[in-house]
């Protein structure tokens, strides 16, 4: 009996099964905790040969960017929902702390190894760049009305803050540093972007200039009898 001959769309379906194989077993291991696996490590528990390994990917730094850039990717819905139409403020602040919350506890570990690879592994630098900027762009959807009617630099200012008190960084310090549980972090996101969103953020003026271009003299406000000295 001849034997059968594979054909380029067999081999190639066997080629795509080994590197998906790769993949799956470089981000297990990944989220494992080891972030720095050797090449016959994972190839041996993907069932693969390591020449086999060198052939789906150039390098192990090119598998790694590839295992982050999949993470990404898996974890797209929580990283660019959008509240429903029409939904009031209480409503959209409720589903932005649950989103970061989320996000803190499901992405947290990962991301964290992510921005440590950054400074050996520059080529992760798009990758987390992307992360980043993915949920900054969940703060102005979320708090888009509230935001659009203020200054420029005030949206700025707010958007920011936000962005930086919800992050996983902000999270992990509430919870390991402060002891702080997730009920009580919720909670105290919750009532921070309420007190937050309440502040009037206007733009703060430019001192005077003065003609030739020199900021003019800022008049000294005259101290009261009673008003305190600095160092008293």
């Amino acid at each position: 009996m001849a034997e059968q001959t594979e054909t380029p769309d067999l081999r190639r379906a066997r080629r795509e099964r080994g590197r998906t194989a790769v993949l799956d077993t470089a981000f297990e291991i990944f989220l494992s905790g080891n972030e720095r696996p050797t090449a016959s490590e994972i190839a041996r528990r993907a069932g693969v040969s390591t020449s086999s390994l060198f052939r789906y990917f150039e390098s192990i730094d090119d598998l790694r960017m590839q295992v982050a850039a999949r993470f990404l990717d898996d974890h797209r819905d929580v990283l660019q929902p959008e509240p429903p139409a029409g939904a009031g403020y209480d409503q959209r602040r409720q589903l932005f702390v649950d989103l970061r919350i989320r996000l803190a506890t499901t992405i947290g570990p990962m991301s964290r190894r992510l921005q440590g690879r950054v400074v050996d592994e520059p080529g992760l630098l798009p990758i987390q760049t992307t992360f980043r900027s993915l949920l900054a762009e969940q703060v102005t959807t979320h708090f888009d009305p509230e935001l659009s009617a203020m200054t420029q630099a005030g949206r700025h200012d707010l958007a920011g803050l936000i962005d930086a008190m919800t992050s996983i960084e902000a999270y992990r310090t509430l919870h390991e540093v402060h002891e702080r549980s997730e009920t009580q972090i919720r909670r105290s996101w919750r009532s921070a972007i309420d007190t937050l969103v309440r502040v009037p953020w206007t733009a703060i003026a430019p001192a005077p200039v003065a003609p030739g271009g020199t900021p003019a003299p800022q008049r000294r406000r005259r101290r009261g009898p009673h008003a305190e000295r600095p160092g008293e």
